[in-house]
């Protein structure tokens, strides 16, 4: 995101350089701006006419890209060569000051108000965006499916100004070599010189950008929308456009307008008939991106149309001034204001809290963008700017890691060890019901508030579980007796990779051989969904499924451990042959994944029922048992950030049982008919909940890491409560 460069004056070993090139000012284009933050902000805001508001991302990379490389390549076509170092020194005068000042006070108001679990990972965001990486951390952490469940981090937003930057790292020096190697000296006062290497050079940034786009989209969304690989075509559209400004400003008024309009319609159509469902940048990233360089190239022409007229208006040229000091300040206020205030945020308190960062918005440009945007002194030289932005990158990554560190508040009292009482015997039950009694939060908590966001089973660290785009076996990962006969499955997604610690116990106890098969939010049913993060089918589960069965059929396990998120995602087909016709539905069948039945009767429990039934029947052989644990109750939601609001009050973190099991029907559907079929059903309910409440922290341990998964120390706790469950094993 960035508005236009001021022209800065610099220096050459002591001498002043020569002046930079001007051009006019696009009020256009600054309307545009007004359009793209708005629209993203009410996007963010939850306005239900703006689902797709994050085109808006799109509009100012284009804008980015045009207006920088205007400026760079009119500065080459009238001297001949790119000030690099006046270029990256108006860059960090125009973006640090105010994103510094945001980013401190995110950080401030995260140790304040946000869970302690949650600095860490804050701080780290912050360290990154001070570098312009956070792009990547974000990518890596959508394939990660614990990361891409957790809550939101204030400084998400800034990734586009990572994408940004890492293009600017490239394009000024395949500018300045064209300028170098093809220009020509001006003649006459007028510039003269040859475009078409630049052309070619970002058609060709374009183009290879955009096949990654669209291939991404498909194989690894995370890396489509925030890796620079997919993005920079974008960019590389604005500096087409800018390269051929020269030819468009000939254009006639009737293609301007229709341009204008048309290009217009389209940014607003995207904006308004996108929702989190479309598979983006991808394809329908075309949209929004050809609508702003038809606005952009129609006003080339310098004609006075309709949508010029509009853009030109004092509100939009108010609001594009401050667009990008909103776009700084919008996101941590509606990520933190909630948690402050204890909102749900609906859209009319979404939409409330995005003009209150509108008004943070207009001081931040007035007392700190402007001011140091224009000042004369850092402008004067180069190395002043530059010597700025290192400062406030090295001071700002500085506190954000001494931050990393801090230590969240915590109760003094110390409670007895879980783990210990359990093992000797004492009855969950009670220990739950003195839990639910319970309102202080323990100094000696397992794991504590600050690392709870980090807490994982040993199979995690060790690559067993499957991140959502691999579906290739090369192993199954191997733990306990590993010379006994005595063969164990663990089998599932991610909520069968949180009772690994307590299968790893039992294991080494009683000399099993422990094999793990887990894959992130990929069912141990045998049928294909469609998953929300990747915004389609989701092939590689059903391709991996298949893979998996075909394993453990040929170790013939004395037992197989199953269990998987309640709710699923929606079911498209079961994908076990001999599934029964009309039990499933609907979609694409996955790479190699024979088709199921129909779905069409939308009772989508019956479907879930029918794809558990064909795992057991898929899976079920001589001297195999079979066991699937019902997923397990879901806390209250914030509850980390609650405890860390209330140490000395834990039990107002606590959910109601009835509210905390989901999908009741389908449960009590999968488990009937699981029980009639042989196989062994266990409700791990009770092992967490009360008759009335299920607290979130038993003794000394918390019982959650997150929304849904146990903690490592929790599992390990239920170990023998768990083994008295299971079939006993010759």
């Amino acid at each position: 995101m960035v508005l236009a460069a001021p022209a800065v004056a610099g220096r050459a070993n002591g001498r002043q350089a020569p002046p930079r090139p001007t051009r006019p000012f696009r009020r256009d284009i600054e309307g545009l701006r007004a359009v793209a933050v708005i629209a993203v902000v009410l996007g963010h805001a939850g306005a239900p006419f703006m689902r797709g508001g994050y085109v808006g991302v799109d509009v100012f990379l284009v804008i980015s890209g045009f207006l920088i490389t205007s400026y760079l390549w009119q500065e080459a076509a009238t001297t001949g060569r790119v000030g690099i170092g006046a270029f990256y020194a108006r860059r960090a005068l125009r973006l640090l000051p105010a994103a510094v000042l945001v980013i401190a006070v995110t950080l401030l108001a995260t140790w304040l108000w946000l869970p302690a679990s949650r600095l860490r990972s804050v701080a780290l965001d912050a360290v990154t965006a001070a570098a312009y990486g956070l792009n990547i951390r974000l990518a890596a952490q959508g394939a990660d499916y614990f990361a891409a469940d957790g809550a939101l981090s204030p400084l998400r937003h800034l990734w586009t100004l990572a994408v940004e930057e890492q293009f600017y790292l490239l394009w000024p020096v395949l500018l300045a070599a064209s300028a170098i190697w093809f220009g020509r000296r001006p003649r006459h006062g007028r510039p003269a010189h040859r475009w078409w290497p630049a052309v070619a050079v970002a058609g060709l940034l374009a183009i290879a950008s955009f096949a990654t786009a669209v291939a991404q989209t498909v194989s690894s969304p995370s890396w489509a929308f925030f890796g620079p690989a997919a993005r920079i075509w974008e960019l590389a559209v604005g500096a087409l456009l800018a390269l051929c400004a020269h030819r468009l400003s000939a254009l006639p008024r009737a293609a301007t307008s229709t341009l204008s309009w048309s290009g217009l319609a389209a940014v607003v159509a995207s904006a308004v008939l996108y929702t989190e469902a479309t598979p983006y940048p991808g394809l329908a990233a075309l949209v929004p991106v050809a609508g702003t360089a038809a606005v952009i190239a129609a006003g080339c022409a310098r004609t006075d149309s309709g949508v010029q007229r509009a853009l030109s208006s004092g509100l939009g040229q108010g609001i594009g001034r401050l667009s990008y000091s909103w776009y700084l300040w919008h996101w941590p206020v509606l990520v933190i204001a909630p948690v402050l205030f204890g909102l749900e945020l609906r859209t009319g308190q979404g939409v409330v809290l995005a003009i209150w960062s509108l008004v943070l918005a207009a001081v931040t440009y007035l007392v700190v963008e402007d001011p140091v945007r224009t000042g004369r002194w850092l402008r004067s030289r180069p190395a002043h700017g530059l010597t700025l932005g290192a400062g406030l990158s090295a001071g700002l990554a500085g506190v954000a890691l001494a931050t990393a560190f801090l230590a969240p508040p915590s109760a003094a009292g110390r409670a007895p060890d879980t783990r210990v009482r359990l093992a000797a015997g004492e009855a969950l039950p009670e220990l739950i019901a003195t839990a639910a009694r319970t309102g202080e939060l323990p100094a000696n908590l397992r794991p504590s508030l600050a690392a709870a966001d980090g807490d994982r089973p040993l199979s995690y660290a060790d690559g067993c579980d499957l991140a959502l785009t691999q579906y290739v076996i090369s192993r199954l990962c191997e733990y306990g007796d590993r010379s006994s006969p005595t063969r164990v499955v663990l089998f599932g997604d991610s909520h069968a990779g949180h009772w690994f610690p307590a299968l790893h116990r039992l294991a080494e106890q009683r000399h099993w051989r422990l094999f793990v098969a887990t894959k992130s939010a990929c069912s141990a049913a045998s049928v294909l969904i469609h998953l929300p993060a990747l915004k389609r089918p989701y092939t590689e589960c059903a391709t991996w499924h298949r893979d998996v069965v075909a394993r453990i059929r040929d170790l013939r396990p004395a037992l197989v451990v199953m269990s998987s998120h309640g709710a699923g995602g929606t079911p498209l087909q079961i994908t076990d042959p001999g599934a029964a016709p009309g039990a499933a539905s609907g979609g694409d069948a996955a790479p190699g994944a024979a088709s199921g039945g129909d779905a069409s009767s939308g009772d989508v429990d019956r479907v879930w029922t029918a794809a558990w039934l064909a795992t057991a029947r898929q899976l079920r052989s001589a001297g195999t048992r079979l066991v699937v644990i019902s997923d397990t109750p879901r806390p209250v939601r914030g509850a980390l950030g609650c405890l860390s609001a209330h140490p000395h009050d834990v039990g107002r973190c606590a959910r109601p049982a009835d509210r905390a099991v989901s999908e009741t029907r389908r449960r009590a559907m999968v488990a009937d008919a699981l029980t009639r079929a042989g196989v062994t059903v266990i409700d791990p309910v009770p092992w967490f909940c009360t008759a009335s409440v299920c607290p979130v922290v038993v003794g000394d341990t918390l019982v959650y890491k997150d929304g849904s998964h146990m903690t490592t120390a929790y599992a390990e706790a239920l170990a023998p409560v768990l083994g008295a469950r299971l079939p006993a094993l010759d």
